[in-house]
């Protein structure tokens, strides 16, 4: 794994959790002092899944390189399809005891086993908010592995085709434009795979000229919004390809980050997970316990999410995911 590629990791759910804790943080009080640091997270936070998706198409394409088959497929399939369920399940557990007994939501008009299997897209109906990401996911993965049963060249340039697809005509599920951007990271590999990492100069020139053209046009449209997908990921999927081929070429030619960080990545699935019953934890129980003041309050919680998602990771998440990999692979004869 490329330890830059882990970075941005932790930077797009910490960015996704910077929306969250600073949407709380406005809750309480829109006139404290860190409203300056909040204020660009709840504008610009949630474009963390955006990066999200790119690195998944890139990751996907990378570690399947060389691959091919029926049975290369299905192993793919399963070893994806476990890492997502067996971090999700437990967090799933615990945003429902949280929004039960904590929120007092009330989850009847929930299709429990729907939100299990991750086939529902209905956001008011979703136990774990964040879980509508995990669809799309289980769905490029999908595609992903019907790809593989085709040349190479064929499954990449059926995948190019579905992302055009669903920028020209937009839908809901199949033809969402998060689409193009699992499809735009799976590419940006296999371009980086034939003809190699980009100049390491123009790649960050190009990056934040895109971050500025991005940010300029999607607040001068309103494209940025949360319910207008295609504009979101015109704006922000340029930016995000540029950023992960920065980090790809900065790698390359020696600039990597450190450990901690890679560190922060392995346990960037657990932070977007456990992020929000954490923080509802924190502002539902604790904030009227101790009385802390909200700019006191959101630092501590925000890094005390960090602590809980990096201590899972340690502790439960990586043991589950190496597990089931040994099980797939010991089943298909992998090396």
């Amino acid at each position: 794994m490329i330890r830059n590629i882990q970075a941005l990791r932790f930077l797009a759910a910490f960015a996704v959790v910077g929306y969250h804790a600073g949407t709380l943080y406005f809750a309480l009080d829109k006139s404290q002092g860190l409203a300056p640091l909040f204020a660009p997270l709840v504008a610009y936070g949630m474009t963390g899944v955006d990066l999200f998706f790119v690195i998944s198409g890139y990751v996907v394409q990378i570690t399947t390189a060389g691959r091919a088959g029926p049975a290369a497929a299905t192993s793919f399939m399963l070893r994806r399809s476990a890492r997502i369920y067996l971090g999700y399940w437990p967090w799933l557990v615990v945003a429902y005891l949280v929004g039960r007994f904590v929120v007092g939501i009330d989850y009847s008009g929930h299709s429990a086993v729907r939100s299990i299997a991750l086939t529902i897209f209905i956001r008011g109906q979703l136990v774990m908010i964040v879980s509508w990401t995990l669809m799309f996911e289980l769905m490029f993965y999908f595609a992903f592995a019907v790809a593989m049963l085709l040349p190479r060249r064929v499954g990449l340039v059926l995948l190019a085709a579905w992302a055009v697809a669903s920028l020209v005509w937009p839908s809901r599920w199949w033809l969402n434009p998060f689409i193009a951007e699992f499809a735009a990271g799976a590419l940006l590999a296999a371009a980086i795979g034939r003809f190699g990492p980009p100049p390491a100069w123009p790649a960050a020139i190009a990056t934040a000229l895109l971050a500025a053209v991005g940010v300029y046009v999607g607040q001068r449209y309103g494209l940025l919004g949360r319910l207008d997908v295609l504009g979101r990921v015109l704006c922000v999927a340029p930016f995000a390809v540029a950023t992960v081929a920065l980090a790809v070429a900065l790698e390359h030619r020696g600039v990597t980050c450190g450990r901690t960080l890679v560190l922060l990545g392995d346990s960037s699935y657990a932070l977007y997970l456990c992020h929000v019953p954490v923080l509802t934890l924190a502002t539902q129980v604790w904030w009227p316990t101790v009385h802390a003041h909200p700019d006191i309050l959101y630092p501590v919680i925000t890094a005390a999410t960090v602590v809980v998602a990096v201590a899972w990771y340690l502790a439960v998440e990586r043991h589950l995911t190496a597990a089931s990999t040994r099980i797939v692979r010991s089943a298909f004869r992998e090396r």
